[in-house]
């Protein structure tokens, strides 16, 4: 069975960082009254956006970390695979937890290595024929466990994902009103909707160094 939580989850990335890509900022106007637009650049911004990136990439190496592990659950017994399933899913294991936890993934590793050796010969014993049976009817019998379990992992990881994505999302939406209300903008509209202004301002970078501090 191939996990694949990374693909899953990379595939539901926001389409822009932020959320909207109009701001429309309540300031006092200039003494003419005339409109002061900005313009803030989104591509530049979240790729600018360290802590965003970094914040993500620590749930990505979660997925990748869970797909590996997952591969040992197909090849464990009943039992081992109830203790692995209480196990896998918790956020904060006890020392003594991991041990376990690690001992689970080995044994079945183990048997997968097993498995695809005797696989590979060209010719088997008796006993390595039985061998591959069992193995094979355990990797078959924990086909639905697994898939309980992968849409159990799949949704804490969306739900945490989804979570951070509106911490830096809602914190980014906060330091552009800041900024275009020191600068004194009266709106701010993203780059990819402006043609051309030739009075518009970009507060792209100001943007960037400031969420970077938060």
């Amino acid at each position: 069975m191939k996990h694949t939580f990374l693909k899953r989850l990379s595939g539901l990335l926001l389409i822009s960082l932020l959320a909207v890509n109009c701001w429309h900022i309540k300031s006092a106007r200039a003494a003419d009254d005339s409109v002061k637009i900005g313009v803030l650049d989104e591509n530049k911004l979240s790729d600018g956006y360290t802590k965003y990136q970094d914040a993500m990439k620590v749930i990505d190496d979660k997925a990748q970390s869970l797909d590996e592990q997952l591969k040992a659950r197909d090849l464990l017994d009943n039992d081992e695979g109830a203790k692995f399933d209480l196990l896998i899913v918790k956020a904060n294991r006890t020392p003594d937890e991991q041990t376990q936890l690690d001992a689970l993934i080995k044994s079945g590793n183990d048997r997968r290595a097993e498995l695809l050796a005797l696989s590979g010969k060209a010719s088997r014993t008796d006993a390595e024929t039985k061998r591959i049976t069992e193995l094979q009817t355990m990797l078959k019998s924990n086909g639905d466990a697994m898939q309980k379990l992968q849409d159990t992992l799949l949704k804490s990881l969306l739900d945490e994902k989804h979570a951070t994505e509106k911490k830096y999302t809602d914190l980014a939406n906060q330091i552009v009103i800041a900024v275009a209300k020191d600068k004194k903008l009266t709106i701010v509209l993203s780059k990819s909707a402006v043609v051309w202004n030739a009075d518009s301002v970009d507060i792209t970078d100001d943007v960037i160094k400031q969420v970077n501090k938060k």
